[in-house]
């Protein structure tokens, strides 16, 4: 374990007793700990966006699981499995230098109330048809 800032070639790498994180160029901040803010603030200005769509999901092939993580057995969570989301919609996958895989849950589940919207919709116009 380090202590204080540690450069590792374009990597910056800091750890303490309770936390600890890295930085590179290209995959931002990684941390190994919780993370508790009041807010997640996502930038959505249409001036940063561009080839923008409605979100018609029209299927769902996602597979929610309830887990622990091997680094904190006692916790149990809720979430999915990167590896098996992947090969449907990689654009919600990223993997770091290292293999390791991460998902863009916010993206996930945006994507989720989007087709759920379109079920109850369907279902809707079933009753009403």
């Amino acid at each position: 374990m380090c202590m204080g800032f540690q450069a590792i070639t374009s990597q910056i790498r800091y750890c303490n007793s309770s936390l600890c994180f890295t930085h590179n160029n290209s995959a931002g901040f990684r941390f190994n700990c919780d993370i508790t803010a009041s807010n997640f603030v996502l930038s959505s200005d249409i001036n940063l966006k561009e080839n923008i769509s409605n979100a018609s999901i029209l299927d769902s092939e996602i597979d929610y699981k309830i887990f622990n993580f091997k680094s904190n057995p006692n916790e149990m969570r809720y979430g999915v499995i990167a590896q098996e989301i992947e090969p449907h919609y990689p654009e919600l996958v990223n993997t770091d230098e290292s293999g390791i895989k991460s998902v863009k849950y916010i993206d996930l589940l945006v994507r989720e109330v989007a087709y759920l919207k379109n079920k109850v919709k369907e279902l809707e116009n079933r009753l009403n048809g």
